[in-house]
């Protein structure tokens, strides 16, 4: 028995599309029958499902209620996803991290202040911001002078003259180095 090819989900017409829509909606067929009655294949069929809001990503089956959070109190909507025992996702972290959903109203995390490091490496651009982190920088640099590096390191070299301070006369030379290829670079002279 020959099988019939798939057409392309442009080729359906409206009356067709709006007959998928019906029968889907009303629970008369599944997606795996929809595509066989109208020869489309799974992934077109579910697609068209999902851009009418029919379905969510992920859901085959006839369209459902979503369920509100079993937490007595909880405003959140559950949520459908393998394993979240009917919990919304804030209430479902906190059952896999401490055994037991917890209060109806879990707080929103809180930002941290202006002006801390904290802040900074959330990415915040304003003046505090960039001057601590301006600030926390030169504490490091100063932290990796103060310590130097030992002997033999594989960073001695640039690095280790400008990062580490190091006046060793591998880091002096590679430095040395460094400057005159970037000033012939700029200024357009050959080596």
């Amino acid at each position: 028995m020959a099988v019939a090819a798939h057409r392309p989900h442009y080729h359906l017409t409206p009356a067709e599309r709006a007959e998928m829509a019906a029968l889907y909606v009303e629970g008369r067929l599944t997606l795996a029958e929809i595509d066989r009655r109208f020869r489309v294949s799974h992934g077109v069929c579910r697609e068209f499902a999902r851009t009418r809001g029919l379905i969510r990503r992920g859901r085959s089956g006839p369209p459902q209620e979503i369920p509100a959070c079993r937490v007595d109190g909880c405003a959140r909507p559950g949520t459908w996803r393998a394993g979240s025992m009917g919990y919304c996702s804030a209430h479902r972290r906190r059952v896999y991290r401490h055994g037991e959903p917890g209060p109806a109203a879990i707080a929103a995390p809180t930002m941290p202040e202006h002006g801390t490091m904290a802040r900074r490496r959330r990415g915040c651009h304003c003046p505090p911001c960039t001057a601590e982190g301006r600030a926390h920088a030169s504490e490091l640099r100063a932290l990796r002078r103060e310590r130097g590096l030992p002997p033999g390191d594989p960073r001695h070299g640039v690095y280790g003259y400008s990062g580490y301070g190091c006046r060793c006369r591998i880091c002096t030379k590679a430095h040395a180095t460094d400057n005159r290829d970037s000033y012939r670079r700029r200024h357009g002279r050959a080596a």
